[in-house]
């Protein structure tokens, strides 16, 4: 029997702990903003296993590879697929990138029930098909904005895998009291 780890490979279950690349924007010091060689050495410093974020651009693809490996870091890809055609769409531009795995907060906030279920099916199903391990981030203004209707979504589809935000279900569910 082959164990499988999250990641979908034969390697044993680890820990990861990734850097979001959107906390770092405008980050630095004296004066001006680290260079991504500076962050991803910074990064690596610290103690994280990896980074989170968006695809380089084409021609930043070989610099980030190049880094990627200098520091030993892997890369989560951050997503907003509202469709299967987005999804695939980012998943053939990532190509050969070393997508260790994709997150996505899923549009909209306004979507519930049987629509947003069959969403988040096709996104699951689109992921399957490019082999790479998918999770639905919880995220306030998204499909997953709330706790009743993520457990809901979790109840029809099983084999859902999550990245819990639970800061969002407070913001989600914040109500004023406006006497």
């Amino acid at each position: 029997m082959i164990m499988r780890a999250n990641d979908g490979s034969g390697r044993a279950p680890r820990m990861e702990i990734h850097q979001a690349m959107w906390a770092l924007k405008c980050y630095g010091s004296e004066g001006r903003e680290w260079t991504l060689e500076e962050k991803l050495e910074r990064i690596a410093e610290a103690g994280f296993t990896g980074i989170f974020g968006s695809l380089p651009d084409q021609a930043e693809e070989k610099q980030w590879r190049r880094l990627l490996d200098r520091y030993g870091l892997s890369f989560g890809l951050e997503s907003f697929p509202g469709t299967s055609l987005e999804l695939s769409q980012l998943l053939d531009r990532a190509g050969d990138f070393p997508v260790l795995y994709v997150n996505a907060q899923v549009p909209d906030a306004y979507t519930t029930g049987q629509e947003a279920v069959a969403r988040l099916a096709s996104l699951m199903e689109t992921a399957d098909r490019y082999k790479v391990p998918f999770f639905m981030e919880t995220h306030r203004g998204q499909l997953t904005q709330d706790l009743l209707r993520t457990v809901e979504y979790v109840r029809e589809l099983a084999c859902m895998r999550l990245t819990i935000d639970f800061s969002h279900y407070v913001l989600a569910g914040e109500m004023y009291n406006f006497e």
